[in-house]
């Protein structure tokens, strides 16, 4: 269930579930409240570790983007315009660097659709015209504020480790606290 409100398309469904389990491996014997919120803390660790390849996304579309204007420009001083009987004629000074130069621009415009510059591609615009690194780091405050802040108060600091990037550990205590809907008497 938690795979079809967190999974983008082309993302790795049996990653989700083993950070789900691995989670939930930490923090035996839970009433039902608590697996609720372990399904949000695993959301929000899913999310922030899609931030990263968002943000990578973002740089590497900019970047392709510089790179494919590059190669159309070389490919330009390989070529020269006459005004011919039909409108202007593109002579071609040079065949072999020419021709290495359009492979190197489509070889580059072929990059720009990685998966991770698709999906930087697609946030920048859901930005719809704002700053995307500052959409992006409103959005990333959001997912922290929801992994480490919530109401109340809860009994028992439960220590977490997650793995962020594949290779970096890092042991987070999370102060898990949920919403105590009748009164204390």
């Amino acid at each position: 269930m938690l795979s079809k409100e967190v999974l983008l398309p082309g993302e790795d469904a049996d990653a989700l579930q083993e950070l789900d389990e691995n989670l939930r491996a930490e923090l035996p014997d839970r009433p039902e409240l608590e697996n609720l919120l372990v399904d949000r803390i695993t959301a929000a660790v899913w999310r922030l570790r899609r931030l990263g390849r968002v943000e990578a996304g973002i740089f590497a579309r900019e970047q392709h983007e510089e790179l494919a204007e590059r190669a159309v420009r070389e490919v330009r001083t390989h070529e020269v315009s006459d005004s011919g009987f039909f409108g202007p004629e593109i002579a071609v000074t040079d065949q072999a660097k020419h021709e290495e130069a359009i492979s190197e621009a489509r070889r580059i415009r072929g990059e720009q659709e990685d998966e991770t510059v698709t999906l930087g591609r697609t946030f920048a615009r859901a930005a719809d015209g704002v700053n995307a690194f500052s959409e992006l780091s409103r959005y990333e405050t959001a997912i922290e504020r929801q992994l480490y802040e919530a109401p109340g108060t809860f009994r028992r600091p439960w220590p977490w480790t997650l793995m962020f990037q594949g290779s970096q550990k890092a042991t987070v205590e999370i102060w898990l606290c949920f919403v105590i809907l009748c009164r204390e008497g």
